[in-house]
């Protein structure tokens, strides 16, 4: 296995990139050569499932069985109405990985060797244990989920020396959300913390020099 998958869960679009065994990084190829495609699923009545542009031209012919965003209503203990049945958005969003990671593996030839999902910052464990469980009902059981600027401190990180302690302020531009976060280096990677801009400590917007 060549690669390891990174998977982003958006509010407008899934994105995807590939890590390759020497580090480069690419867009993982799931639409047209695209690493991004539209956070909209399409439920049919025999249970399968259109993601993405295929999900996002139902939602006008057929708009009961589409879902916009059902990232956004992860957790949440009112399930979904789709088609007239009810379904946790959790459900969803574990199938929409599921279908990104085998049209990579179709495309590449081969499953990826490890596997990272991406969440929004605010997500408590309430969230992401409903997450955890939904992907472990696809198969994906080994898939280690992180927050989105533990992502992106991690990426950072990479190129960039950040001393343990050292904090780094990451701003998160989407399609729906704009998201603000700390985290600080810790031994074994990077941790969300809160109430540190206000303490006035050392923060560095990543890209900063």
């Amino acid at each position: 296995m060549s690669y390891q998958l990174g998977v982003d869960l958006g509010s407008a679009h899934l994105t995807a990139a590939l890590v390759r065994r020497d580090g480069r990084v690419e867009p993982a190829p799931l639409s047209a050569g695209s690493g991004a495609i539209p956070a909209v699923v399409y439920l049919g009545a025999d249970d399968s499932l259109l993601v993405g542009a295929a999900a996002q031209r139902r939602t006008l012919s057929d708009p009961d069985r589409a879902v916009l965003d059902p990232v956004g209503r992860v957790g949440d203990h009112t399930p979904l109405l789709v088609g007239g049945r009810p379904i946790a958005a959790e459900v969803l969003v574990a199938r929409m990985v599921e279908h990104v990671v085998r049209t990579v593996a179709t495309t590449t030839g081969e499953p990826p060797a490890a596997l990272a999902v991406t969440h929004p910052a605010p997500w408590g464990q309430h969230k992401i244990g409903a997450l955890r469980a939904a992907l472990h009902a696809v198969g994906l059981d080994r898939s280690v989920l992180l927050a989105e600027p533990q992502a992106a401190a991690e990426r950072y990180a990479a190129t960039t020396p950040v001393p343990t302690g050292g904090l780094l302020a990451v701003l998160d531009f989407g399609g729906g959300t704009c998201d603000v976060a700390v985290v600080r280096r810790e031994p074994r990677g990077f941790a969300l913390v809160g109430g540190e801009l206000a303490r006035g400590r050392d923060i560095r917007p990543l890209g900063a020099g």
